[in-house]
């Protein structure tokens, strides 16, 4: 994709045009090539922003999990809980833990939501 998309010229009063290709394409089509491409890398953005977000929320998580853990193993093995539904295995984390993970959950979703309006 990288080979196919338009040049760009600047001039010296900083004003940006499309460089015509050497296989003769039309303006109108380098204009939708380059479209295309900045269309692409917003949606790589958008993957990467909302990768990292997930990321910040996990990170999180397991920390506080991790803590709570270390404190008082034996308390937090009682929270110990298996679902046979989904085969799964969890822990409650306790209320203080639980309130700093939606407490950071809201403010990154808000971010998120911050930093995917600016790429629009």
């Amino acid at each position: 994709m990288h080979s196919s998309v338009p040049l760009l010229e600047f001039d010296k009063q900083g004003d940006v045009r499309l460089i015509q290709s050497k296989d003769n394409k039309s303006l109108v089509h380098c204009q939708c090539l380059f479209a295309r491409y900045i269309l692409h890398q917003i949606n790589v953005e958008r993957k990467e922003i909302i990768s990292e977000t997930y990321g910040n929320i996990r990170s999180l998580a397991i920390h506080l999990l991790n803590e709570q853990l270390n404190e008082n193993f034996e308390n937090a093995y009682q929270q110990w809980r298996w679902d046979n539904e989904k085969l799964l295995n969890y822990i409650y984390l306790n209320s203080e833990r639980a309130k700093i993970l939606d407490n950071q959950t809201e403010f990154e979703l808000e971010n998120l939501s911050l930093r995917l309006e600016v790429i629009r």
